[in-house]
């Protein structure tokens, strides 16, 4: 009787330790990478994101901010996208150290905005650009618990 049940068991216990790994392991890890990707972004791009630029029709936009801005963006899109599999139970977030749907989504919304506010169309918005960027900075840094 004990061979047949210390097999059922193994096997029990091996599959609600794959079922935990694909339910919560896995998405808190792509979340983490995503999390130091954008870290490593903002500092980067840091250069580009506090520079705005002024859009010239004659000329051609600059493929640093291009990259920038298209990474940033990338970035964003991927960090909303990772909610669809990340748990939202408070135990869950409190045992990983997770931020809630409300806060990712609100850093996704800065990284996007950061990836608009790279240009503009007149001298007497730059300055109001390099504020807003740092602010959304600074938001997406504490909402995701980036350190400076």
């Amino acid at each position: 009787m004990l061979e047949v049940i210390i097999p059922i068991v193994v096997l029990l216990l091996a599959g609600a330790g794959y079922l935990i790994r694909q339910i919560y392991i896995e998405p808190v890890k792509r979340f983490r990478l995503i999390k130091e990707d954008i870290a490593g972004a903002l500092e980067y791009y840091a250069n580009v994101y506090s520079n705005p630029i002024v859009i010239n029709p004659e000329l051609e936009f600059p493929e640093n901010y291009s990259q920038a801005s298209a990474s940033i963006r990338k970035l964003g899109t991927e960090l909303k996208a990772c909610i669809q599999e990340l748990p939202d139970n408070k135990l869950v977030r409190f045992v990983f150290g997770l931020p809630s749907h409300e806060l990712i989504r609100e850093a996704s919304k800065n990284l996007i905005g950061i990836s608009n506010g790279m240009s503009c169309n007149s001298d007497n918005m730059v300055f109001r650009l390099i504020d807003m960027n740092h602010k959304r900075r600074d938001e997406i840094r504490e909402f995701l618990r980036i350190k400076p």
